[in-house]
């Protein structure tokens, strides 16, 4: 969020983002919302192996970088459909033997991870964690963040967290947080995609919580 924009503005903002995935928030521990994408090309079987022999020998080379110079247009392209993400999975864990309630009282920690994943499988996912402590009334102490990014490929990168938004918190009935990375995958210094995924956590004195998450725009 800018200096300059108004709380209202960045609701309405991350309303938009929302809506882009159509997805709801997380309802329970462990459970994973996915989305698929048709915008991208779908691989043969064939086009698959392919892919897969060539970023074994990219990997297993003692100059990767050299191996990926020597690539001819159409491997290029065939690599980039492969690891270009198709599907978009948005999972949750939590700690538990905390209540829930008005005289409820403990600490709890929520963990939220969006997963990019192509016709190869994972390419990266972004984490959010969360854990804070309460009496039912209010919220004790400062709430903790950790929030980092992760690679499963090495065509992908992590360049880092773009954004982030908070409010409430200790001594509050409520505290959210709300953070955005971006990934971005290249062959021979040429970037072929990127994505911003974002995930969102309010939690509340009373113990409970709301997360989301989606792949996210600038």
């Amino acid at each position: 969020m800018s200096e300059d924009e108004s709380y209202e503005a960045e609701l309405s903002r991350r309303s938009a983002l929302k809506a882009i995935g159509g997805l709801a928030a997380v309802p329970a521990v462990g459970s994973t919302l996915v989305r698929a994408d048709d915008g991208v090309e779908e691989l043969s079987d064939e086009e698959k192996k392919r892919a897969k022999a060539l970023i074994r020998r990219i990997e297993n080379s003692p100059n990767p970088d050299k191996q990926i110079e020597q690539l001819t247009e159409e491997q290029r392209e065939l690599l980039a459909r492969a690891t270009a993400i198709n599907e978009l999975s948005v999972e949750q864990q939590r700690s538990e033997g905390a209540d829930v309630g008005t005289m409820a009282s403990g600490c709890k920690k929520v963990h939220t991870k969006v997963v990019g994943k192509s016709y190869l499988g994972k390419q990266w996912t972004y984490h959010l964690e969360t854990e804070w402590c309460y009496d039912g009334s209010e919220i004790t102490g400062d709430p903790y963040n950790r929030r980092w990014g992760e690679l499963h490929t090495s065509f992908w990168s992590f360049k880092g967290h773009i954004d982030k938004t908070e409010r409430g918190g200790q001594g509050e009935y409520s505290y959210e947080f709300w953070t955005q990375g971006e990934f971005q995958s290249s062959f021979a210094g040429t970037q072929t995609d990127a994505a911003y995924p974002w995930i969102e956590h309010d939690v509340y004195a009373d113990g409970s919580y709301d997360s989301d998450g989606d792949f996210g725009d600038m």
